[in-house]
């Protein structure tokens, strides 16, 4: 009975934290999704024109019906880039002090900061994600201050690599004017990090992203209908793509545009499709583009 107590009480974990460098490299994971978004951001739109915020609320693809109602007050706005630059490059460092408070604190303010980008920007399940996953970094008891450390070799050496080559595409692609441009890393490394998905940039916003109007229509026979106008996207997916299509609009022959045109005319059993859009840029006179494309005909008017 005695040695039975005895083998339970030793058996008994002191304390459920865990001290490792698999946890280390989820904590630097999240911290570098901060570090190197706001590394981006500093260039000339953020740091001296201080528009990177209105910019990213005048986004047609992204803003919501509140982001709509901030831009009523853009003389105020000004002064979230220099905060939200701050809040990126100086609140990951919150989770490194060893008090329990001050990381709860820092978790509590992550998951404020992500929720606050659902509500003004359109980005799917992202904002969310990344609230939940700073649920992880909730304290417990002895978090801090717990001597016995939880090893296992092949994890530790696993986590080291994978954090290694994370950190590393983050640097090769980061680009800051006047001081970084990044570097280019062998083709072999490239293929591994897309083949284990762990190439990462964090540049959403950094720069004025592409926003107009961006129409699609089909005609069939003498009847035109209305594909898409940006009152409604399917899911987030179809809204990504639209960007993408709309940042490369040009006025050459456009293959993206074709390809979608393809999909339209093979669902919808149209004689052509029609792609306008007209780019709003503060730094640019207003530009539209219109291409026509025939279906089934490798043609474009």
């Amino acid at each position: 009975m005695v040695a039975r107590s005895f083998l339970a009480k030793q058996d008994k974990p002191t304390s459920d934290a865990y001290l490792g460098v698999p946890s280390f490299a989820y904590i630097i994971q999240l911290c570098l999704i901060y570090w190197f978004a706001g590394l981006w951001k500093l260039n000339p739109l953020w740091l001296e024109q201080k528009q990177g915020v209105i910019e990213a609320f005048k986004g047609t693809f992204f803003n919501t019906p509140l982001a709509e109602y901030l831009l009523n007050f853009a003389d105020y706005l000004h002064y979230l880039d220099i905060v939200t630059i701050g809040l990126e490059l100086g609140m990951p460092f919150l989770v490194f002090i060893p008090y329990s408070k001050v990381r709860l604190t820092a978790v509590i303010l992550f998951i404020c900061l992500h929720l606050s980008f659902g509500t003004a920007l359109s980005l799917g399940l992202f904002p969310y994600i990344s609230a939940i996953t700073w649920l992880a970094l909730i304290p417990r008891v002895n978090t801090f201050n717990n001597p016995e450390i939880n090893r296992n070799l092949l994890a530790d050496i696993s986590a080291t690599v994978l954090l290694s080559l994370v950190i590393l595409t983050n640097i090769a692609t980061l680009e800051i004017p006047y001081s970084w441009h990044g570097f280019k890393l062998d083709s072999s490394i490239n293929r591994l990090l897309q083949t284990i998905h762990l190439d990462q940039r964090w540049y959403m916003f950094s720069s004025i992203a592409p926003y107009g109007k961006l129409n699609i229509s089909s005609q069939k026979d003498s009847t035109k209908q209305v594909i898409f106008d940006q009152s409604y996207y399917p899911s987030h997916r179809w809204r990504l793509y639209y960007y993408y299509l709309a940042a490369s609009e040009q006025e050459k022959e456009h293959i993206e545009g074709r390809l979608l045109a393809d999909y339209y005319c093979h669902n919808q059993n149209v004689d052509e499709v029609t792609i306008d859009f007209t780019r709003l840029d503060p730094l640019k006179p207003s530009t539209s583009y219109n291409h026509i494309y025939k279906c089934n005909v490798n043609e474009q008017k």
